[in-house]
C-alpha cells in the first residue's frame, strides 16, 4: 500500500534520460567551444607570424633604400665637388685668353 504524498512546489524526482542527455550535450558543446576557441588560436598565431614577416621585409626594405639614397647622396656629392673645381680652375682669372681683361 502506497501512502499518497503531497505535492511540492519543485520536483526533486530525477528523470535519468533528461540527465544523461543534459550532460551529452553539454559535453558536446564543450568539445565544439574546444576546438572552435584552438583554430581561432591558430589563425591568429598564423597571422602574427604573417605580420612579423611583413615587417621584417618593410624594415629590410627600408634599409636597402636608405643605402641606395646614401649611394645616390655621395655621387652627387662627387658631382658637386668636380663642378667646384671645374669651375674654379676654369674662371676668368685663371684662363690665358681671359686673364689680361679679368683682374
Amino acid at each position: 500500500m502506497s501512502y499518497p504524498q503531497k505535492p511540492r512546489w519543485i520536483d526533486t524526482t530525477v528523470n535519468v534520460q533528461a540527465l544523461v542527455t543534459g550532460v551529452i550535450g553539454a559535453v558536446i558543446a564543450l568539445t565544439v567551444t574546444y576546438f572552435t576557441l584552438v583554430q581561432r588560436v591558430s589563425l591568429i598565431e598564423a597571422d602574427v607570424a604573417n605580420l612579423k614577416i611583413a615587417q621584417h621585409d618593410k624594415q629590410i626594405q627600408t634599409e636597402n633604400s636608405l643605402t641606395e639614397i646614401k649611394g645616390s647622396v655621395h655621387d652627387t656629392n662627387d658631382k658637386i665637388d668636380k663642378l667646384t673645381s671645374y669651375l674654379l680652375t676654369n674662371n676668368a682669372g685663371n684662363r690665358p685668353d681671359t686673364k689680361r681683361w679679368a683682374r
